[in-house]
């Protein structure tokens, strides 16, 4: 395909993936929106013209405008018109890879885990600030939570053999079509 590039592209003509498992937690996705702008833009398969990420941002969009609320910073308004930063110029060799890509941008994200300790310091360092964690995807009660859990005498953090890792020089081969994949 081409050059990556960003266009403003109108909420209302983002398509999303016809199958994507991911939910969203939509009030915190504006209450982060509100917060650090729209940051992030989408990701359009230029083979589909579907969406393959950004799905949850794009619905809390439409859940905004619907709502009457102002679009937030990162979003063009052109007479009403709210226009969402989306890359361009990538796209899929076929429907199975895009539902791939659907799951490898959300997924990838979590099971690269977090140093707990480090995690635990900046939630208490941002939950001492006036907006605290606003918008971050932990409440008060989720720090206490992890604080407890985190200082308890029992804890402990997982070592970086238990971590799941992918053997990426060593691909397993379908024997029926020979096509090459890693196993978790």
């Amino acid at each position: 395909m081409g050059d990556r590039h960003i266009e403003y592209v109108p909420v209302d003509e983002l398509v999303a993936a016809p199958k994507n498992p991911k939910t969203h937690a939509l009030d915190q996705l504006q209450a982060s929106m509100l917060r650090f702008q729209f940051t992030e833009p989408c990701l359009i398969d230029e083979r589909t013209g579907r969406l393959v990420a950004g799905h949850g941002r794009v619905e809390a969009l439409r859940e905004a405008q619907a709502a009457g609320l102002d679009a937030p910073d990162g979003v063009q308004v052109k007479n009403g018109v709210w226009l969402v930063p989306v890359v361009r110029g990538w796209a899929s060799t076929s429907d199975e890879e895009a539902s791939a890509y659907v799951i490898a941008s959300n997924r990838l994200t979590e099971v690269g885990g977090w140093n707990d300790a480090e995690l635990a310091d900046v939630l208490t360092d941002l939950a001492a600030l006036p907006d605290g964690l606003v918008g971050v995807g932990y409440s008060d009660d989720d720090l206490a939570g992890f604080l407890a859990m985190v200082r308890s005498p029992d804890f402990r953090p997982a070592s970086e053999d238990e971590q799941p890792r992918l053997d990426i020089r060593n691909p397993t081969i379908c024997p029926n079509c020979g096509h090459q994949f890693h196993k978790g």
